[in-house]
């Protein structure tokens, strides 16, 4: 139990337990880029997978995966700044709860403006997208506090509401993402659909008149 009147504050496991330094600091850059890294891997191969089942569409999977690892890039330094700035003044659970609302803020922001060079156009597609983003964004948080030294109950905390955890909250907004931003931006099939039908009356009254 905390001492009254001290905020409840998380520490990292005892081999981190030290303030955050330009040391600190480029060790987690280097455990962040290790990471990305290994990714990469698992993304060349989710290419492979999704290619050689294309049904000739538009859509690209290196533009999603791109777009997903701006993404990253964007919630890694999202992260940092809030265990800098963000944790030792509110206590670290409520900064993760509330950098699940700002992190979809800046994930929608960000699918919002590549949602079209995706090329993404039907909900199922959009479905495909969000579902691998999610997956992939797991494997990222796990990997990254495993590395960082992170006790699993403080990992698994981060996906348990009964714990106050928000980042259900947060996966499931990734997952909807491209399908939100397509919707946003008139980039998907009912928008598209729509868009025809008032160009094919507005033919058709402009021949009739």
């Amino acid at each position: 139990m905390p001492e009254p009147g001290k905020m409840d504050v998380w520490q990292p496991h005892e081999s981190l337990n030290q303030p955050f330094s330009v040391v600190y600091s480029i060790e987690i850059i280097e455990i962040l880029f290790s990471i990305i890294a290994q990714e990469v891997i698992i993304i060349v191969f989710v290419m492979v997978i999704f290619d050689a089942n294309a049904n000739g569409g538009m859509m690209s999977w290196p533009k999603a995966l791109t777009v997903w690892l701006l993404i990253v890039i964007a919630e890694s330094v999202h992260g940092i700044i809030r265990e800098l700035f963000i944790a030792p003044t509110i206590g670290n659970m409520a900064a993760r709860r509330i950098g699940v609302l700002t992190g979809a803020v800046i994930i929608f922001l960000i699918t919002l403006a590549c949602i079209r060079w995706i090329g993404a156009k039907s909900f199922g597609k959009q479905l495909e997208v969000g579902s691998v983003w999610a997956v992939l964004m797991v494997i990222f948080e796990i990997s990254l506090g495993l590395l960082l030294g992170y006790p699993k109950e403080r990992l698994i905390s981060d996906y348990n509401l009964a714990e106050g955890g928000f980042m259900v909250f947060g996966l499931l907004f990734l997952l909807f993402s491209p399908a939100f931003a397509a919707r946003v931006r008139g980039f998907d099939e009912y928008s598209a659909s729509s868009h025809g039908t008032r160009a094919l009356n507005d033919d058709r009254t402009f021949g009739h008149s």
